[in-house]
């Protein structure tokens, strides 16, 4: 099986090492910035014209950045990751710069998707070739720098989205891709050459072609249903059955015809396998909801501006570049490292509980603790499920059980905001609407923007509300005022839920975390016959 890099014995040089690290923390950077592009899209649709694709230039990359993680990250395991690392950020700069000349919505859409199969590739590559570079002892300080970088960009990428698209237009938000791409593409160069040993054959192309053709229409159906406002369609349902009925079949080839599988099932056998991504998977429901949901409780709930409301999420960032390097440090000296888990998961959960409780005129205190909370809890759990995942698997599978890792996370995504994103629009027209029966609403008076559909983003829409305003009779002078603060409770009374269902998810995930069977974070003692081969003992079990 090939490898990345060669045995213990002949360690990579420092300056080749700390090349390829600062290419794949580069690389990542890039993929993880434009997941969440929200902060230019109103700009974008009201340029291309294209209010009704809105929602599918975020929803395309992450649907083809969950598709291509597992593919990556087993063909690494297969050809190498060199290779990967490059033809990742070669595509990422050429698919950035189609979405940068997009003339209209649909390309920009159709190059979206395919940046996220390139983002994918990067993701699923990143963390296995730092897996690779350091030894198991090493890997949790790594990861946690890794996962630092990733959980910044994540936050930051609005942020920065937004300066850009002011600055220098939107289309610019893409094009920056490409010289830094360039860089993270002289860097990964540095990486040791990959010899390959596979064929065509050992690749399994059934098993790629059945989890595309699952998963596509699974994360469409979801989209779809916690975007619309009531029930889910039947569109949705025929999507997320059928995507469900083809994934079955996947499962069962993957487990009955093919020799080499593109995820080995047997992994979930593990418990530290297991665990770590259920752990995984349902943290992320916590970090959406912070990351998605509190700009509307910001706004919506404590009147805050867009900007404002964007460096709230500042001291979320702090705490997870804190505490994902302090955990990286702190795995390989803590026996029972499953209770920074479950203490992580309870601040997730107790931060979503003040944020469910925050009402109007709160001020920025509570959601400021609630975003320091969620930080530190992330910060743990990013490296920590990596770290624990890389080294309960053999070498011959890191690249697999590392993609999957990520891949669970990603997936995390979509599902977690068309989960809470159907909570939200189950509950927000009605509990506005019961908190406008207490203000008296006049005949003729319209809603603000589309708060009687249950679009929360266009009822708290300033120019909607300025609308509003002028329909009012005169001599009602606080009757606005009144139906702003009707609205903000209604939004609060909905969102109320929303954090709720977060934080429970996140008490089920510290539950869980209970039952995490600890694996050594440092190097194993080399045996005898090892040492005598000049090899590490975990190189000789492994098959590296």
């Amino acid at each position: 099986m090939p490898t990345d890099t060669p045995p213990a014995a002949e360690p990579l040089p420092a300056r080749r090492r700390a090349l390829g690290t600062a290419s794949a923390l580069l690389a990542l950077a890039l993929a993880s910035l434009d997941q969440a592009i929200g902060a230019i899209l109103p700009r974008v649709a009201a340029e291309l014209h294209g209010l009704q694709l809105y929602a599918w230039v975020g929803t395309a990359y992450l649907m083809s950045c969950a598709v291509a993680v597992p593919i990556a990250g087993k063909l690494g395991d297969l050809l190498g990751r060199k290779p990967f690392l490059i033809a990742g950020i070669v595509g990422f700069m050429a698919s950035s710069g189609l979405c940068g000349a997009a003339p209209g919505m649909g390309w920009l859409v159709a190059a979206r998707a395919l940046q996220g199969v390139f983002a994918g590739m990067l993701i699923a590559t990143v963390y296995t070739v730092l897996g690779d570079l350091y030894r198991p002892s090493e890997r949790a300080r790594i990861q946690g720098v890794a996962s630092s970088v990733f959980g910044v960009s994540s936050v930051l990428g609005p942020l920065a989205g937004g300066f850009v698209t002011d600055q220098f237009g939107w289309r610019w938000v893409f094009y920056i891709n490409v010289p830094l791409g360039l860089i993270a593409l002289a860097f990964a160069l540095s990486l040791p050459r990959v010899t390959g040993h596979t064929t065509w054959r050992d690749l399994d192309l059934l098993g790629s072609a059945l989890l595309a053709a699952g998963l596509t229409p699974l994360l469409i159906g979801l989209s779809l249903a916690g975007t619309a406002p009531g029930h889910p369609s039947a569109t949705a349902w025929v999507l997320m059955l059928g995507g469900a009925a083809v994934l079955v079949g996947f499962y069962l080839v993957e487990t009955r015809v093919v020799a080499q599988p593109l995820v080995p099932f047997g992994l979930f056998r593990s418990n530290p396998f297991t665990v770590a991504i259920v752990i995984a998977f349902l943290s992320t429901f916590g970090m959406m909801a912070a990351v998605y949901f509190a700009p509307l409780l910001f706004q919506g709930v404590l009147g805050q501006s867009p900007t404002r409301s964007g460096t709230l999420l500042a001291p979320l960032m702090l705490g997870l570049i804190v505490t994902s390097t302090l955990t990286g440090r702190l795995l390989s000296r803590v026996p029972r490292y499953r209770y920074l888990a479950t203490g992580a998961l309870l601040g997730l959960a107790a931060a979503l509980a003040i944020l469910a409780y925050t009402r109007p005129g709160a001020g920025g205190g509570p959601a400021t603790v609630a975003m320091v909370l969620v930080g530190l809890g992330m910060g743990v759990l990013l490296p920590l499920t990596t770290s624990v995942v890389q080294n309960a698997v053999k070498r011959s599978h890191l690249g697999a059980g590392t993609s999957q890792i990520q891949f669970w996370r990603v997936m995390s995504g979509p599902v977690s905001v068309a989960v809470l994103g159907a909570v939200l629009s189950a509950g927000l027209a009605g509990k506005v609407s019961e908190r406008l029966a207490t203000v008296g609403l006049p005949p003729g008076v319209a809603l603000p923007g589309g708060l009687a559909d249950g679009d929360p983003h266009s009822a708290l829409d300033p120019a909607a509300l300025a609308r509003m305003r002028e329909t009012l009779p005169p001599d009602r002078p606080g009757l606005y005022d009144a139906i702003v603060g009707a609205v903000r409770l209604g939004v609060a009374d909905a969102l109320h839920t929303v954090f709720l269902v977060a934080a429970v998810i996140a008490v089920a995930a510290a539950v869980a975390s209970l039952f995490l069977r600890e694996v050594p974070q440092s190097d194993p003692a080399p045996g005898p016959t090892d040492q005598a081969a000049g090899r590490p003992a975990a190189a000789a079990r492994d098959g590296a």
